[in-house]
């Protein structure tokens, strides 16, 4: 497997957000990733799969491949195997950023 702690070059990195808009850099277990936030149709995509008791355990799978922009397909798959539990922890953070969160402020009027 490539080394996932390796960053993508300011050229390549100025090419994805060309290609993709605004990029989120994600890191756990000291590997990286780059993603773009989920459109509404993926979103409404990953509801519907994750509502889905047949569909649920490829929900996260398919929000992360719809999002994930670096590394490249292979090197992510390779990733994954080695550290399956990264598609949950990374699918988690994407539906953060479409603003899926327990913190709302409330304010009685």
């Amino acid at each position: 497997m490539a080394d996932s702690t390796l960053e993508p070059t300011e050229a390549e990195l100025e090419q994805l957000k060309g290609r993709h808009g605004r990029l989120v850099r994600l890191e756990a277990v000291g590997q990286v990733v780059y993603v773009k936030r989920a459109t509404r149709e993926v979103y409404k995509r990953f509801r519907a799969q994750a509502s889905d008791e047949a569909k649920r355990p490829v929900a996260a799978a398919n929000l992360v491949a719809a999002c994930l922009v670096w590394p490249e397909k292979a090197e992510a798959e390779a990733l994954f195997d080695e550290y399956p539990g990264l598609v949950d922890t990374i699918g988690g953070s994407l539906l953060e950023l479409a603003g899926v969160t327990q913190e709302v402020e409330k304010k009685a009027l």
